[in-house]
């Protein structure tokens, strides 16, 4: 474009367009690129292949971010007085939003600790199911009735639960069932390993 005479009086903002584009493409394949090599790395390491919605916003901010700053150095935009500036409407937006912060760190501290993960089975106060997602303010849960409860991370954090999925991935279930008194047990015992079989195929 540089190089037609039509476009010599705008050389200046073909530069500044043409970076700023390059920026934001290199940005959404480097944040695309490790959202889907994580992604992998979960399936091969972890058998899962969801990651936390919380862990590539995270990462997508902080790619975001990077690229803003690369835009405004181009442009020889003062840094310190911008971050200053975020500082303080930060601080302001952080007091006003303290409890969706307080569950946004818990769900980090919950991802940090790994004392659970997407695709645990766990049981609450209340509940059993297991961990869909991990998200910025609450977690969501399946339950055996495939209903989905959504937990804020605080709580979840400050909860006393059991991990069935710790240490190792296989789970076991209790199912209480009656016969009456004069079956013949050899007969139950079969049927019950015929009927767990077939649940199990």
């Amino acid at each position: 474009l540089k190089s037609l005479q039509i476009f010599a009086p705008y050389s200046s903002l073909i530069d500044k367009v043409f970076v700023v584009l390059i920026v934001l493409f290199g940005v959404v394949a480097v944040s695309r690129t490790i959202t889907a090599s994580m992604g992998y790395w979960l399936k091969v390491q972890k058998k899962t292949q969801k990651v936390p919605v919380l862990v590539n916003k995270v990462i997508n901010i902080i790619i975001y971010l990077l690229g803003l700053l690369i835009i405004f150095d181009f442009f020889n935009v003062a840094i310190t007085p911008v971050l200053a500036t975020l500082g303080v409407g930060a601080l302001a937006l952080g007091l006003a939003l303290q409890p969706t912060l307080s569950n946004f760190f818990a769900g980090l501290r919950i991802i940090a600790d790994k004392s659970i993960e997407v695709g645990d089975f766990v049981e609450l106060e209340k509940m059993s199911g297991s961990i869909e997602d991990i998200g910025w303010n609450s977690t969501r849960i399946r339950t055996l009735q495939s209903t989905i409860v959504v937990v804020p991370n605080s709580k979840l954090a400050d909860s006393i639960l059991v991990n069935s999925s710790l240490p190792k991935k296989d789970i076991g279930i209790q199912v209480n069932c009656g016969v009456a008194y004069d079956s013949d047990l050899k007969k139950v015992e079969k049927i019950v390993l015929d009927v767990a079989n077939k649940i199990q195929k």
